[in-house]
């Protein structure tokens, strides 16, 4: 089924329409009660039972629209808004794995796993933490992003939280390194990032072209603390002070976790 764009002001209004919905079901069955036992006259009780009625329809446009704006696994699909921007130092993926990589060793995370083609190189770094939780940084380099590279990104991406690390909480920042932006780097940038119960995950990409880091505006889930982790976490991760446009990467300092 295809689905609907979906932006930020119609998942808020939803979200809206989903909590007046709730109310107005609970108030079908009390309202009629209370008026009964009340003794209320019937001139100011059908108004109310109406108006009551009127707003518990917003429940069952939720219901319609749903399917519209999730996707196969139930999540809420984000809007296609403009990213942050960030410029940086980096002009090539060699001085940029190099530096995060150091900062990355020094902050505790180990280099497990390192793969590489004409057109393509990955490199996943691991920190298990106290109490189960497991960090873990993705690095992808390529020319420009394509079906082909995002479906070995996944791939590897669902061996380490599926079959490496199945009952771990897990925290996964997944960053894609470009020549070239195009139209596939721009939407998953934008629409990548998501959260659930004991799992987050954050994308961000960097241009060497432009020499810009591209991070999304938010993500879908359950609360907006983990997303500002992650995001202050890449941004120390590559020497940025986390003000737009006025980072510069290339200091010596290594990003701590808060």
């Amino acid at each position: 089924m295809k689905k609907l764009r979906v932006t930020k002001a119609l998942i808020n209004y939803c979200k809206f329409c989903v909590i007046v919905g709730c109310i107005g079901l609970c108030l079908l069955i009390i309202l009629p009660i209370s008026f009964s036992i009340f003794k209320v006259p019937n001139k100011i009780a059908v108004p109310i039972c109406y108006a009551n009625l009127f707003l518990s329809m917003y429940h069952g446009f939720i219901i319609a629209i749903i399917p519209f704006i999730t996707d196969d696994s139930g999540n809420i699909l984000k809007s296609y808004d403009d990213p942050l921007r960030y410029k940086v130092d980096f002009s090539c993926y060699e001085s940029f794995s190099v530096f995060v990589g150091n900062a990355l060793e020094e902050d505790g995370y180990a280099l497990t796993r390192k793969e590489g083609e004409d057109v393509f190189e990955q490199s996943v770094f691991v920190k298990k933490k106290e109490g189960g939780r497991v960090k873990i940084l993705q690095l992808i380099s390529t020319v420009e992003l394509t079906k082909e590279v995002l479906e070995k990104t996944n791939r590897v991406f669902k061996q380490l939280v599926e079959a490496r690390y199945p009952k771990c909480k897990k925290s996964v920042i997944t960053v894609v390194a470009v020549k070239r932006v195009n139209a596939l780097f721009k939407r998953f940038i934008f629409n990548g990032s998501w959260q659930d119960l004991g799992f987050i995950r954050f994308i961000g990409g960097i241009s060497f072209g432009s020499k810009t880091l591209y991070l999304p505006k938010g993500f879908g889930g359950y609360g907006l603390i983990p997303y500002k982790a992650s995001k202050r976490y890449l941004l120390r991760l590559v020497g940025i002070d986390g003000k737009h446009w006025q980072g510069k990467a290339g200091n010596n300092q290594s990003p701590r976790e808060s």
